[in-house]
């Protein structure tokens, strides 16, 4: 293939531009923008973390993630302090790896409907999807149990108990993502910049889902589904890099369990899918449809060469060249060329 050759023809390139691409490709065209938004994600979930100046903060990071994991798995103090002490630890070690949780980080950024659209999907959409799923899976282990805490749960003082507890647990699995994504960063600087967040990801909703084994009666396989249900959970960090939006969506999930809780999310999930499925439309089907179709290229024809150019190149406008839907310029009149001097604007 010469140089400035695409490919096609002399007779295809005088008939006129190239046809458009097939419509498997197009099909395919949302998926590759869908995973390259979620590389772009994954990066920019990993570089939200800093890396602590002071020699002090570098110590007191690990020392209180493991203070703060200690008190929530050994249970050495009674409820309500438990709960408080651990959430305190976590959330002073977040502070000290650069992050800043506030109540309303996931809305602050002006000018951008779509991340609220997004958070909302986040908090009631992806609660439900887990939900559901994870249920099917359960069904198919045999002798599994159930989360006592959570099926006690009936007064409004336990409510706010678990609330302060699902809290410090929003923390500690940013604590892990966050830790384990700056010791990969020093080991595979040279990865791809999405491929740490991804690892980072999988192994530190392992070590979180960890201490639910006693849980469920070191039953493995449903631990599995439970890995499975808090890596699906953490997306909603990725995609909004919010702890407010993930520590929603895993308090939402724990309330799953009351019938109540679960009918009103099942009408407030629908009604973000219906509204998604209209802007959906809007976007792909009736604004596309509404927009004017761009004029098709002049026909060049076979008078616009130019001599030298390999395989009888085409000039396109320049000098010399007539196409089919212009008639050629009047004798004398010069045309139009670079401007030199002072004719230059």
């Amino acid at each position: 293939m010469e140089h400035g050759d695409d490919g096609r023809s002399q007779e295809d390139l005088l008939d006129g531009p190239a046809s458009p691409p097939d419509e498997p490709e197009r099909i395919l065209d949302p998926f590759r923008k869908a995973f390259a938004w979620a590389r772009v994600r994954l990066n920019l979930s990993g570089e939200l973390f800093g890396t602590p100046q002071c020699p002090v903060a570098r110590i007191l990071t690990p020392v209180l993630t493991v203070l703060g994991a200690s008190i929530l798995v050994c249970n050495p103090f009674e409820s309500p302090w438990r709960e408080v002490l651990a959430f305190a630890a976590l959330a002073a070690a977040l502070f000290s790896v650069g992050y800043r949780p506030h109540p309303l980080d996931a809305l602050r950024r002006p000018g951008k409907p779509m991340r609220w659209f997004l958070c909302l999907g986040c908090v009631l959409v992806l609660p439900i999807v887990t939900f559901y799923i994870s249920a099917l899976l359960v069904s198919l282990i045999p002798d599994t149990s159930e989360n006592t805490g959570i099926a006690a749960t009936d007064t409004f003082g336990e409510y706010v108990v678990m609330f302060i507890q699902i809290m410090g647990e929003a923390c500690l699995s940013i604590l892990l993502f966050a830790l384990l994504y700056k010791a990969l960063n020093r080991a595979w600087g040279r990865s791809d910049p999405w491929v740490r967040p991804l690892v980072a990801w999988l192994v530190s909703t392992f070590l979180f889902g960890m201490p639910h084994l006693p849980t469920y009666r070191w039953n493995f396989l449903q631990c599995l589904v439970i890995f499975f249900s808090l890596f699906l959970g953490f997306a909603a960090f990725v995609a909004t890099r919010s702890w407010t939006i993930l520590f929603l969506s895993h308090f939402l999930y724990d309330l799953l369990s009351r019938p109540m809780v679960l009918n009103a999310c099942r009408h407030a999930a629908l009604l973000w899918l219906l509204v998604a499925a209209a802007c959906v439309y809007w976007h792909f089907g009736k604004g596309s449809a509404s927009r004017p179709a761009s004029p098709p290229a002049p026909p060049i024809s076979a008078d616009c060469r130019v001599d030298g150019m390999p395989g009888g190149g085409i000039a396109g406008r320049g000098i010399g060249c007539v196409h089919a839907d212009r008639s050629p310029l009047p004798e004398g009149v010069p045309a139009v060329g670079p401007m030199i001097g002072k004719e230059r604007g």
